[in-house]
């Protein structure tokens, strides 16, 4: 490690031994490497709340021990899986730079990252698909067919008296690939999400927060493509009155869909909890409510190097619980 001027430098080289063995079916597989990994950090101080951070990193990721286990082993009522015995290690590369500000005159701050992963020869699924029925086993697939992935993120507030406002996006971007059926298959995801909030820090009234999220998911599974949409609009709000009581409330409005408009579903939450403490006594009782609309079900997405899903989960019905409390 060394500085000079305004940069200080870390660069790093370790030495891995790696030696995984396996007895099974009557024969016995090893693998012994020895690994040279470098790592690099740099640092720029621009200012004394100004920074610029660099880091790269290079390691290797072995599989768990039960992608070894050679035996066929039921996941689900209709997917079978077997472990590779021969199962090697993967290569990663990792890059990140980061950047961080804060003026305490104009009570600004703004935050930025940008990150990049690239994975080599990594452990994929080799799936055979009939109808709904799967069977798969774990391969490292070629040099070839790296997975690489890139990610930004960004964050702005500003407190202009009794007010904080923030402002945040978030982009990841993923290319992977998986062997269904023999064949290579690639996937992409896009990734983007924005969100908006503003908050107050009163001393005298009741404080709030209110704010909008979109979340924007689009999928590419060889070829078959989708795209969903979350908004989400929210309040929250904490109230003090009669001297001894408190009311902190939540609320959630969400709008899902679909590009194809085959999906399309609002629902929303609320959630309160009223407290009772008087003075310094240790005593405190409240009343807590959740899912006061009594949602029935919300969604999701999600996607893997195989498939993209879109789930519906049931949820607990609307429940009202009182406390009681005693601080010794």
């Amino acid at each position: 490690k060394f500085k000079t001027g305004d940069f200080i430098f870390t660069p790093g080289l370790t030495l891995h031994n790696y030696n995984v063995a396996n007895e099974q079916l009557g024969t016995d597989e090893r693998q012994n490497d020895w690994w040279l990994l470098p790592d690099f950090n740099a640092i720029w101080e621009i200012k004394q709340s100004e920074s610029l951070r660099f880091n790269y990193a290079m390691s290797a990721q072995y599989t768990d021990v039960n992608n070894f286990a050679e035996a066929y082993i039921f996941n689900n009522y209709n997917r079978l899986f077997r472990g590779n015995r021969f199962l090697e290690n993967s290569i990663s590369h990792q890059l990140s730079l980061n950047y961080f500000s804060f003026n305490l005159f104009n009570n600004t701050s703004l935050n930025g990252a940008v990150s990049y992963t690239k994975r080599i020869e990594g452990i994929k699924t080799n799936g055979v698909i009939v109808s709904i029925n799967q069977v798969s086993r774990p391969e490292n697939i070629s040099s070839n067919f790296p997975d690489q992935t890139f990610t930004a993120f960004g964050s702005f507030s500003k407190r202009i008296k009794k007010m904080q406002f923030r402002l945040g996006a978030n982009v990841n971007l993923s290319e992977s690939y998986n062997i269904v059926n023999q064949r290579v298959q690639r996937s992409d995801n896009f990734g983007q999400n924005y969100n908006f909030s503003v908050r107050s820090s009163f001393r005298e009234w009741p404080n709030f927060e209110v704010g909008y999220r979109v979340n924007v998911n689009q999928y590419d599974n060889g070829g078959f493509t989708q795209t969903f949409y979350t908004q989400q609009r929210f309040f929250n709000v904490d109230v003090n009155f009669l001297k001894n009581f408190t009311l902190t409330a939540t609320w959630d409005f969400y709008d899902y869909t679909n590009d194809d408009n085959t999906i399309e579903n609002d629902y929303s939450f609320l959630d309160a909890t009223l407290y009772y403490r008087k003075g310094e006594s240790p005593w405190e009782f409240s009343v807590q409510a959740t899912n006061i609309l009594d949602t029935e079900f919300l969604n999701n997405d999600s996607t893997t190097d195989q498939f993209f899903t879109t789930n519906q989960f049931f949820v607990l019905p609307r429940i009202v619980l009182l406390t009681v409390r005693y601080e010794l």
